[in-house]
């Protein structure tokens, strides 16, 4: 009788497939897991290539959103740190060129961060700006037009009260000798001073006229009328339509602007800065500590007359610049001068 092997294939013809099967499957599964992995690892570099890019946008955009808020809202001076669009933007203004007194071009930086998955990205971006200084007193009392003060008593005095360090100054500054009476001292350095027409008024006082009271120009708290007259209490700026005259009750601080022409009348007093386009009138006795000037809307003319009462106008350097601060001209951006930096 014949007998069947216990094993029958363990010495026929697949034999040696039994014996490549299993480092075959084995081969198999290293190269699918090899494949795995590859693909994870390209899909984990895909993931990473896009979270650079994206906070790379994010740091871009606020390196620009820095570099247009700085323009808005700044002047030169310390580095700015603006916090937006949930990044930070620090901004810094380098001076370019001087072009005269009070104005300068700056090239202005910005550099973008943003912090994702604990790694900081930065951008940066800049642009060149025309930057001007704010408006400066040239004398207590500056007079663009004609002076009356034959009549007047008191005193007019560029010595500096304050410690803000802006002083002395002239006491009284116009474009003719000005002519005062016995009764009305000048005191300051120097106490008188006769200016040169062909300086301008926007060379001594830094004050653009036309852009102050245009519509691009600073905003008043108030314009008077329609608006009512602020109480008192912090620094304003007010915009009085209407010549006046203003009284005790109208008495403040801050900027007191008049496009036209002004009158004050007895007890008025202010302390910061006054600027009248046209005419300046006083019918009375009327304090002043900071500055005034006068007839600066060159386009017209105009007279300023002390009258016959008391004027006690006194230079203040830090009433000036508290008012002044409300002045200053905004950045402008030179077109075609913005580049992305890195």
């Amino acid at each position: 009788m014949e007998r069947t092997p216990p094993f029958p294939d363990a010495m026929g013809p697949d034999a040696g497939r039994a014996g490549f099967a299993l480092p075959a499957t084995l081969l198999v599964l290293a190269l699918v897991c090899l494949l795995t992995a590859t693909g994870f690892f390209a899909s984990w570099l895909e993931v990473r290539s896009s979270g650079a890019f994206i906070a790379g946008t994010r740091a871009f955009y606020v390196a620009d959103a820095g570099l247009a808020t700085a323009l808005a809202t700044a002047s030169p001076g310390s580095p700015l740190t603006i916090a937006v669009g949930g990044g930070v933007a620090t901004v810094r203004f380098r001076r370019l060129l001087d072009l005269g007194p009070g104005e300068a071009l700056f090239l202005v930086d910005a550099d973008g961060a943003v912090v994702a998955r604990g790694d900081t990205t930065r951008r940066g971006v800049t642009r060149v700006a025309w930057v001007g200084d704010p408006p400066r007193a040239a004398a207590a009392l500056l007079v663009a037009d004609t002076l009356r003060a034959a009549s007047a008593t008191g005193i007019l005095s560029g010595i500096d009260l304050g410690p803000c360090g802006g002083g002395p100054i002239a006491g009284v500054a116009s474009w003719l000798p000005p002519a005062l009476g016995p009764g009305l001292a000048a005191s300051g350095t120097p106490s008188s001073a006769t200016l040169s027409p062909a300086s301008g008024v926007t060379r001594i006082t830094g004050i653009r006229w036309a852009d102050l009271v245009g519509a691009g120009g600073p905003v008043p708290d108030a314009v008077v009328p329609p608006d009512p007259w602020p109480s008192s209490g912090s620094p304003t700026f007010v915009r009085v339509g209407a010549a006046g005259p203003l009284g005790p009750g109208r008495s403040g601080a801050g900027v007191l602007l008049a496009p036209g022409d002004l009158r004050l009348d007895d007890g008025f007093g202010w302390t910061g800065l006054i600027l009248v386009g046209g005419s300046l009138s006083l019918a009375g006795d009327v304090t002043v500590r900071g500055a005034v000037a006068t007839g600066l809307d060159t386009t017209r003319a105009g007279v300023t007359d002390l009258g016959p009462g008391r004027v006690d106008v006194a230079y203040d350097s830090c009433a000036v610049a508290a008012a002044t601060a409300r002045l200053r001209p905004l950045p402008a951006a030179i077109p075609g001068s913005w580049r992305e930096r890195w």
